[in-house]
């Protein structure tokens, strides 16, 4: 491994370039339940772009066979095992509806709190990318939130 051919998480990161995605695989009537959820990631990226490479080297000329950070520290594995996670965003985000997100952010001037300190009570994690690091699976709920409720988040 060399920061030639694999990202460093720290110093180039996924960002928004790859982004974890959900695939509904069951209707149990438990929304939470992590049965009803795939977790994957997913480049943004065209083939071409510098990153793509650094993250999915392709190799022996097969087209969808790929190397790369993903793979090497198999991470779509290691996600899928909080797949329970994902199920209570899902719930949270349901319970947010659309008016209700908006009467919230009419209060936050009066309860002296904004989007950000909202977001890290009700969701438990950090709502901007710097803050990352401090928290395992922020982006993961960053990603999970913004598909789901992305009027919330504009």
């Amino acid at each position: 491994m060399t920061l030639n051919t694999h990202l460093h998480p720290y110093l180039e990161g996924f960002e928004n370039d790859i982004r974890f995605h959900i695939q509904i695989q069951d209707i149990n009537p438990d929304k939470s339940h992590p049965d009803n959820y795939h977790l994957f990631l997913k480049t943004e990226l065209d083939d071409s772009h510098p990153k793509f490479h650094k993250t999915f080297f392709q190799r022996y000329s097969k087209p969808k066979e790929y190397k790369g950070n993903i793979n090497l520290f198999k991470l779509n594995e290691i996600y899928n095992a909080h797949k329970d996670t994902v199920g209570e965003l899902i719930v949270k985000c349901d319970s947010l509806s659309m008016g209700y997100a908006d009467s919230l952010t009419g209060f936050f001037p009066l309860l002296k709190t904004n989007k950000a300190e909202f977001y890290r009570f009700y969701f438990g994690n950090y709502f901007n990318e710097k803050d990352f690091h401090k928290r395992p699976l922020a982006k993961m709920s960053k990603d999970i939130i913004s598909k789901t409720l992305p009027y919330f988040l504009d």
